[in-house]
């Protein structure tokens, strides 16, 4: 009898497709609803967010054939910490020529990074059942209120930044995998190479994903045979060689390399002093690392655990080798090893001064989707009973999500899109052409003037990595006839003091505070900086 047809391994019409086609258009209308809803929330705070434009304007920078990595000493200073593959993943959004349009096609594709991924897989995962395509997209839509929960998770897939297509990327790697069948005699050249392909990508956008090749080489290895584990590390390096080769031809060698030894240099996070774990001799590093994984260890652990326990069934022999018994097994235990290698990586990034919490993503986005894939895997088990209990889990996390989010528009209302940060920094470029600068806003500078001003991330970046930019560079690349630079509040405490430093300029007296208030220039968003006469304008000619 076929696998799919045995008593207790079914998810077919007398479950799943059961409770989905009562409420078929129901859920259908209410889940892309507030897809929709909540598409149009992370744009507008997208908007909001003077860090999107400054993850963004790569893309557009390199459009108009601005060099993405630039020495300390030479502008424009584009980008720092990712790589060169990044940019290229949000140009769809050059179609757009307003910072709403832009940031709208690349929240969208940011989703569409982690959602689509995730609708192949469930797919996959379900492949023995009578799950159609429909069926499975509608799941992961009504599982998107779930993802929102978890913090981390919800920063890499409605924010624009690398960590969509990175993750994105790693997801269709994992997929490409898993669809290889089983057993050591696998043939398929043609989709490890792409799988391989996929992995080269993601590092070649975010290098600290690279110890998910060791997970994937591992299984490989393990279920196939150590030739297809070799054939995948070896089209991931000739595609990651073919990326970094590519750039090595349109941008300086000392830049590129440059951009790995800043981040290397950037401090460890002081947020922990005094640390609370014992020495036992470890360095301050270990300290911190080890804090960072107790901690995640607290929120994780137990559901680490749980996917052990909800895997631990007898296993397929198959020649020399055993699988899990069903795909979706497969595709929690795959996940499952992703996030076991990706926890060390996380901590790092995390740890490291100015790591962000969705870092941590690296490690709870293959674990919650691994923990769903084991869920699928048990209600196969259990056939009966169980999608009610799923339905409840996916309508509750819903209701969560519209309460938690109706209760912070309640605190803070959401601006209208023309009211945002991004686009009143494009209407201060607009009126005061050539004559100001938004350090953190270089995406209104290209669409307003057609030219790439420095990107007060990397300038700040390179300060706390040791390569401080030179004043003289940096007045070269201002504005010929500077008057006032207009830094987002954002930034005060991420790079305002370089900047100050770099252009000599100040805030303004109180006077001048009133005039440029009175004249609409600036809002309690903004930060005003005037010259300080005695060292602007300077001797040295700018362009």
């Amino acid at each position: 009898m076929p696998e799919s047809h045995r008593p207790g391994l079914t998810l077919g019409e007398d479950t799943l497709t059961t409770w989905l086609n009562p409420l078929g258009y129901v859920l259908l209308i209410v889940s892309y609803l507030l897809l929709a809803s909540l598409l149009y929330y992370f744009t507008v705070q997208n908007l909001d967010s003077p860090w999107t434009s400054v993850r963004l304007a790569p893309t557009f920078a390199l459009s108009q054939g601005y060099p993405l990595y630039s020495m300390s000493t030479e502008p424009p200073w584009v980008m720092i910490g990712y790589g060169p593959a990044y940019p290229l993943m949000y140009s769809p959004a050059l179609l757009a020529s307003t910072p709403t349009g832009a940031v709208l096609i690349a929240t969208v594709v940011a989703h569409g990074f982690i959602l689509i991924p995730i609708t192949l897989l469930l797919k996959l995962a379900v492949s023995d059942t009578s799950i159609s395509w429909s069926q499975a997209a509608l799941i992961v839509v009504m599982l998107y209120p779930l993802l929102l929960l978890i913090p981390s998770v919800r920063w890499v897939t409605t924010l624009v930044a690398a960590d969509a297509p990175t993750l994105g990327l790693i997801l269709l790697s994992a997929l490409s995998l898993l669809n290889l069948g089983a057993g050591p005699a696998c043939r398929s050249t043609p989709l490890l190479c792409l799988g391989g392909a996929f992995l080269g990508l993601a590092i070649s956008s975010k290098a600290n994903i690279a110890p998910a090749g060791l997970a994937f080489v591992l299984w490989l290895a393990w279920f196939h045979s150590i030739r297809t584990a070799l054939v995948f590390a070896l089209a991931a390096c000739l595609t990651l060689s073919a990326v970094y080769g590519a750039a090595l031809l349109l941008i300086n060698p000392r830049a590129i390399l440059l951009n790995f030894e800043v981040l290397g240099n950037f401090p460890w996070s002081a947020e922990y002093f005094p640390l609370g774990v014992p020495e036992f001799g470890a360095s301050q590093k270990q300290r911190i690392l080890a804090l960072k994984l107790l901690e995640i260890s607290k929120e994780t652990g137990v559901v680490v655990l749980a996917i052990i326990l909800a895997l631990s069934v007898p296993m397929r022999q198959i020649g020399r080798r055993i699988l899990p018994p069903s795909q979706a097994a497969r595709a929690s235990m795959l996940l499952l090893l992703l996030a076991l290698t990706l926890v060390l990586p996380a901590a790092a990034s995390v740890a490291k001064w100015g790591g962000a919490p969705n870092s941590w993503a690296l490690f709870t986005l293959p674990l919650t989707l691994s923990a769903l894939f084991a869920l699928l895997h048990l209600m196969r088990r259990h056939p009966r009973g169980t999608p009610p209990q799923v339905l409840l889990l996916f309508t509750v996390s819903a209701l969560l999500v519209v309460y938690m989010g109706a209760k912070k528009l309640q605190e803070q209302p959401l601006p209208s899109p023309s009211d945002t940060i991004m686009e009143r920094s494009y209407r201060m470029v607009n009126e005061c052409y050539g004559t100001c600068y938004l350090p953190a806003d270089p995406l209104a500078h290209l669409l307003a003037d057609d030219v790439f001003r420095p990107n007060i991330d990397v300038i700040n970046s390179y300060a706390l990595g040791g390569h401080p930019v030179r004043q003289s560079a940096f007045r070269q690349a201002m504005p010929p006839n500077l008057d006032r630079i207009i830094l987002a509040r954002d930034f005060l405490l991420w790079g305002s003091q370089e900047i100050k430093r770099l252009s000599g300029f100040n805030t303004p007296t109180l006077h001048e505070r009133v005039n440029a208030t009175e004249a609409n220039v600036i809002g309690e968003d903004f930060i005003l900086l005037v010259p300080n006469r005695s060292t602007w304008p300077p001797s040295e000619p700018r362009s």
